[in-house]
């Protein structure tokens, strides 16, 4: 059997004459979840701080550039962007302190043009935080534009204007992370591995 992530992948390889199975990953969810005792602030916008030209950090930058009054916070295993860009960056965090972060953010910002399927949206939705990201192909599946995220038009202005949504309304917060819990539950190891036993 051919074993496809999503459904764009499986679109792709369709094209190529196959019949794929999409299973979709999965998240740990004894890993990634709301954790006791954090408070969650409502000025921290997080988001991964990577060069690959794929992730669109200038478009992340230049959003970002257009919200005042957020404490931004960025991770990953580049932290000389944290030193160029003169913003906060935690270096090749453990997935226990990637997920205190996810508990400590207000929303996690994602730019990327293109993932074939994009586990950190659906590990911030386990941790209930609230996520903007672009249209990236493989987010398709579990991403649902002002159901359980916001997937504003790849331009500085609609992602600068989503952040702030997000910022000065706490309602909307609310709904978005309890939809997204709905959501990552989904994707935990025990409904993917019935899915591809199923295959």
């Amino acid at each position: 059997a051919t074993l496809a992530t999503s459904g764009w992948v499986a679109g792709e390889l369709e094209r190529m004459g196959l019949a794929p199975h999409t299973v979709g990953l999965a998240t740990d969810l004894d890993v990634f979840g709301p954790l006791a005792g954090v408070e969650r602030r409502d000025d921290l916008v997080l988001s991964l701080g990577r060069t690959n030209p794929l992730k669109r950090f200038e478009l992340t930058l230049a959003a970002l550039g257009q919200v005042d009054g957020a404490d931004v916070t960025l991770f990953g295993s580049e932290p000389r962007l944290g030193d160029e860009h003169g913003l906060r960056y935690v270096a090749s965090p453990s997935d226990a302190e990637v997920n205190r972060l996810y508990n400590e953010a207000t929303v996690l910002v994602l730019t990327s043009s293109h993932e074939g399927f994009s586990l950190p949206p659906l590990e911030a939705m386990a941790a209930g935080l609230p996520v903007v990201c672009t249209d990236a192909d493989g987010n398709r599946d579990f991403c649902r534009d002002g159901e359980n995220c916001l997937m504003p038009e790849p331009t500085p202005e609609a992602v600068a204007a989503a952040i702030r949504r997000l910022l000065d309304e706490p309602d909307l917060r609310a709904r978005l992370s309890a939809a997204g819990l709905k959501t990552a539950a989904q994707y935990g190891w025990e409904p993917r591995i019935d899915a591809l036993e199923r295959v």
